[in-house]
């Protein structure tokens, strides 16, 4: 009869720390005995790492604490969600080809200045599939952010979050890929202001890209418009659309640039025009490009 939680087997344990942050699972079983001792170290397990808000920086220092103490080949995901020493904390965690196993890695309220010091260091991990980069600031010449990020060889998916992201020269920054910088991403949202001429340059990395999500700001320049029809995504099946300010003729020119098999789209748009409620031509609009959708 099983009377105390030691009497519990390993398998039980597994399936417990499956709801648990890895570092919460040091705090509390490592040091106890060495049956928990041999548990926690079972490289059969995969821990995930949440540095998340805290109350002071002493609790913070003492979860980074604990993270570095780990064996890295046993993580698979890091969260980073503190405005507290972040940039402190991203260089303490040292990201090498150690951490064998890291498929997945969020970073937020990250500083623009930080961000290019972690991607070189990111082109070392053997298995990122999935990067969340948030920031709160303006990101400057944001190109050359994303050329970093497609040197990522596993990279699927990959979201950029910032308040702004200026790149006025986006054709020197980031041109048009060659054959050698095409990447194996899949999914890609990017979620700060992008002119549909730095989208073109963008998704030239990305052929086999299946899901795309991103936000324009008053693009009515229908000259912008002449690059859509160089776009060449043939797996691409979901796409959303954020606008603001974008007139009703200008969103239906831009679709008619189009060359998507989608089966979903999505569109939120922020504007004064009331040719969007317009149903017919949206119909229109859906026979015309949209067939599977």
């Amino acid at each position: 009869m099983i009377t105390t939680i030691e009497h519990f087997s390993n398998e039980i344990f597994h399936e417990i720390f499956e709801y648990l942050y890895g570092n919460e699972i040091y705090k509390a079983f490592s040091r106890l005995n060495y049956r928990f001792e041999q548990l926690i170290d079972d490289p059969c397990l995969q821990y995930k790492i949440l540095i998340d808000y805290s109350s002071n920086e002493k609790r913070t220092k003492k979860k980074l604490k604990r993270v570095c103490q780990m064996n890295k080949k046993q993580i698979f995901c890091i969260s980073i969600w503190t405005w507290i020493n972040n940039t402190e904390i991203i260089s303490s965690l040292d990201f090498n080809s150690s951490y064998s196993n890291l498929q997945h890695l969020i970073l937020s309220y990250i500083q623009p200045n930080t961000i290019s010091v972690v991607l070189h260091q990111l082109i070392e991990l053997p298995r990122l599939y999935s990067l969340t980069i948030q920031t709160e600031d303006t990101i400057k010449t944001f190109g050359k952010i994303y050329q970093l990020v497609f040197t990522l060889p596993k990279l699927r998916y990959f979201k950029c979050k910032a308040d702004e992201a200026t790149n006025e020269i986006i054709n020197k920054s980031l041109p048009i890929a060659s054959l050698e910088q095409l990447t194996s991403i899949e999914q890609l949202i990017i979620d700060h202001p992008c002119s549909l001429k730095q989208l073109v340059h963008l998704v030239s990395y990305t052929p086999k890209l299946q899901y795309l999500k991103f936000l324009n700001l008053n693009d009515n320049n229908k000259k912008n418009f002449n690059f859509l029809s160089s776009i060449q995504l043939p797996n691409l099946t979901f796409l959303s659309i954020q606008s603001y300010h974008t007139m009703f003729d200008t969103l239906e020119t831009c679709i008619d640039q189009f060359t998507f098999d989608l089966k979903i789209f999505s569109i939120n748009i922020h504007a004064e025009d009331r040719n969007y409620l317009d149903a017919q031509r949206w119909k229109q609009i859906i026979q015309r490009n949209f067939s599977k959708l």
